[in-house]
């Protein structure tokens, strides 16, 4: 309760005391705070809480409800502010909440707010004044010796030569803004990743001196190279994966990609790829690739695996050696350029692709392995000339000539849904069963054998889906025929 002064007469609730005029009431002591029922005081009556060494100041009392105010310190009020660098004390009752680089401070009611530009990584490269680090190398170093790390790189151009550690991560403010100009080594192992730079050099971008085993990401970047290869990557052996996404290359005469002989893993998606012809994307190993475009050429070397669906080549795939793979559903606009070369001593499987070629041969090469054409659309008036077997069914707009020596017209023939096969006629007619047979079909029929007896003029008719009928005008003629059909559409 609270403790009265002597020769003094309070209570601490009811009516004012109206005994004494010009008289400034001693403090009220007690071991809570006042509350809004503390009525029937002085304004301006002070009251001591024991409990917690706050002093209390009466600023109000109307409809019966009392409105006290903190006026003292106490153990719990805050008498300074420290920072790391320095302890701010109140003048006149006030401490500053400053902004610093690349923050705002900002002050409503009872509310500060902070606004912060830098994201939240210690590593930030920019302009002077304006972040931790003025080099992107700085910033690098400082997380690598902190053991990796998001470097976070502002708008602006910076050349230099950098060298990547495991572990970290570059990322721009914006692709079109940050530019970074120079040619980068990978480390001997580990991860790196960069997104949303713009690359410039007049060679290379990623070089790998040594023998790698890097995880190189590369994601919603651009890629700038006047003549050579964005990843000037001889060295990668076959533990190294190189992962590009959304990316665009806008140089003039870029190869892209180039490992030769050390079967680094290449994974490609929604990417502009490679600039002019002057350079060849080559790779040895595993090359999976889907929704991108090739400006360049693109050359598979010794056992190489690639997998392809849904891209664009505006310049020659070759497929080499023992290489095996399929594309699918791609668009081959290679113009005068042959479109695809087929040298592998393997399978491999071209489907549902589109061909628009003007030169004069669209698929060639020396290769003894099966390529299967599935479903495949030929645009131009070209050849197919130089692979020993080419099977499977086409498309072809224009002329098809089969002009290499010892090419041939492969058809397969033998059970009823094919458009190749032989029959015999008995007493001047035959039904052949076919499954595959619509009305507007057209079979051309030769006789097999020598010395052939009771030949006629044969007709047809057809019985779509079902079989077609060959008639002799001779009623004797027993011989035997070949026939080949032909869709027309």
């Amino acid at each position: 309760m609270a403790r009265k002064s002597k020769g003094q007469q309070q209570t601490l609730s009811g009516s004012p005391i109206g005994n004494f005029t010009n008289f400034s009431p001693k403090p009220i002591q007690a071991s809570r705070s006042p509350t809004a029922a503390d009525t029937g005081f002085e304004i301006g009556q002070l009251w001591v809480d024991l409990s917690t060494d706050l002093i209390y100041g009466l600023a109000s009392s109307a409809g019966g409800n009392a409105v006290w105010t903190i006026l003292g310190p106490g153990d719990s009020d805050v008498d300074a502010i420290a920072s790391d660098s320095g302890t701010a004390n109140p003048a006149g009752g006030i401490i500053t909440i400053a902004g610093g680089t690349g923050v705002t401070t900002s002050a409503s009611g009872s509310t500060i707010t902070v606004d912060g530009g830098i994201p939240i990584t210690p590593y930030v490269v920019g302009p002077v004044s304006t972040a931790g680090f003025t080099t992107i190398q700085a910033g690098i170093n400082a997380a690598n010796a902190s053991g990796g790390g998001l470097v976070y790189i502002q708008n602006d151009t910076y050349t230099e030569d950098l060298t990547l550690f495991d572990g970290i991560t570059l990322h721009g403010e914006s692709k079109e803004e940050v530019i970074v100009q120079g040619t980068h080594v990978l480390p001997l192992s580990g991860n790196v990743s960069c997104r949303r730079i713009k690359f410039e050099d007049a060679s290379a971008i990623f070089s790998a001196p040594m023998s790698s085993s890097i995880h190189l990401i590369t994601e919603d970047c651009e890629f700038d190279v006047t003549n050579g290869h964005t990843f000037d990557v001889a060295n990668l052996n076959v533990a190294a994966i190189v992962e590009v996404r959304s990316c665009s290359s806008v140089g003039a005469n870029d190869g892209f990609f180039t490992n030769p002989t050390n079967e680094a893993t290449l994974f490609i998606d929604s990417s502009r790829v490679g600039g002019g012809n002057g350079n060849t994307l080559t790779f040895s190993r595993f090359f999976t690739v889907s929704n991108s475009t090739f400006i360049c050429p693109v050359q598979g070397i010794d056992s190489a695996v690639f997998e392809v669906r849904n891209c664009t080549f505006e310049d020659n795939f070759t497929a080499d050696i023992d290489c095996i793979g399929n594309i699918t559903l791609s668009f081959f606009n290679t113009g005068a350029v042959q479109a695809f070369t087929m040298n592998s001593s393997m399978a491999l499987e071209i489907s549902e692709c589109v061909f628009s070629c003007a030169a004069a041969t669209c698929i060639g090469g020396t290769g003894t392995g099966f390529l299967t054409l599935s479903t495949c659309s030929f645009l131009n008036s070209t050849i197919i000339s130089g692979p020993t077997n080419v099977i499977g069914g086409q498309t072809k707009t224009g002329d098809v000539e089969l002009a290499f020596p010892g090419s041939k017209l492969i058809v397969k023939g033998g059970a009823v849904t094919d458009f190749i096969g032989n029959t015999t006629l008995v007493a001047g007619s035959s039904v052949v069963s076919n499954t595959s047979i619509s009305a507007d079909d057209r079979i051309f029929f030769t006789y097999l054998g020598s010395g052939l007896s009771n030949t006629g003029q044969l007709s047809y008719t057809i019985s779509a889906g079902v079989s077609f009928t060959v008639e002799s005008t001779d009623g004797a003629d027993a011989n035997l025929l070949s026939y080949f059909i032909v869709r027309a559409f």
